[in-house]
């Protein structure tokens, strides 16, 4: 991240966590004012809400433009100013019945990028409006599908690349089957990691696999129940073929990667 030292209006450095906020949200399209306190605010309830409250009122955050998305926000116009200062990503914000999905998405993210396990990722709006080839699962009706994140890893001594699916609501058969087909194709994925609310979701998507038979995915496709992802997604069991992994505990954190 650039470190350059941004002021507010008044001259006071604007925090570093503040500039991490602002680059999430530029990143996913929105923040909620749940990511903003759990995973960016420092100091007390209070002080997390003031803050954030001068951060709407100076342009650096703005509100959901809809009214039902009233805990959501967007970059404000000092906000863009700053990611263009940064070479941040900007992207549009997604439709208010996509919140709660994307929520998920982005506070798992998070988390994962506090703790130093992810050395980068890229969100699904951000796939999509740069067309990326290498990840796209999916033109039918000529609608880009892409994974809900990206995201890589160091595990087991090299670095891996895992696409991350997080299913809220069982979809049909016929749709997982093809777009297991399509996850087949990507050799440049390590794991195709879903995060399942509903059992009949795993139960769905495993039938998908087996109708398909032995491909090269077999060995790549991974399941965590959402309720201990969500719980935290360091210590959530992941079921990768016969074994169970935690993220916590095969990755390498890319601070003790840079001592080494």
């Amino acid at each position: 991240m650039n470190r350059v030292t941004f002021r507010y209006v008044k001259g006071q450095p604007i925090p570093e966590h503040v500039i991490r906020a602002l680059v999430f949200t530029g990143k996913v399209g929105f923040l909620s004012f749940d990511i903003w306190e759990s995973c960016f605010a420092v100091g007390s309830d209070r002080w997390k809400s003031m803050q954030f409250e001068y951060l709407k009122q100076e342009g650096y955050f703005a509100n959901h433009r809809n009214p039902e998305a009233s805990s959501t926000h967007v970059l404000g116009p000092r906000g863009k100013d700053i990611l263009d200062e940064v070479s941040g990503t900007i992207v549009t914000s997604p439709p208010v019945g996509h919140l709660t999905h994307d929520g998920v998405v982005a506070k798992s993210i998070q988390k994962l990028e506090s703790e130093n396990l992810i050395y980068s990722w890229v969100g699904e709006r951000q796939l999509k409006r740069d067309g990326v080839k290498e990840y796209l699962i999916s033109t039918k009706e000529d609608v880009l599908k892409y994974p809900d994140s990206v995201f890589k890893i160091h595990a087991f001594d090299k670095q891996r690349i895992v696409a991350f699916e997080y299913e809220r609501e069982r979809k049909a058969l016929s749709r997982y089957r093809a777009i297991l087909w399509q996850y087949a194709s990507l050799t440049n994925v390590s794991m195709v990691l879903f995060v399942y609310e509903k059992p009949n979701i795993k139960t769905t998507i495993e039938a998908a696999m087996k109708y398909l038979g032995q491909t090269a995915l077999t060995d790549r496709l991974a399941f965590a129940d959402a309720a201990a992802w969500k719980k935290d997604p360091l210590t959530a069991p992941i079921q990768l073929g016969g074994s169970v992994i935690e993220l916590g505990k095969i990755c390498l954190p890319k601070t003790l990667k840079k001592a080494a």
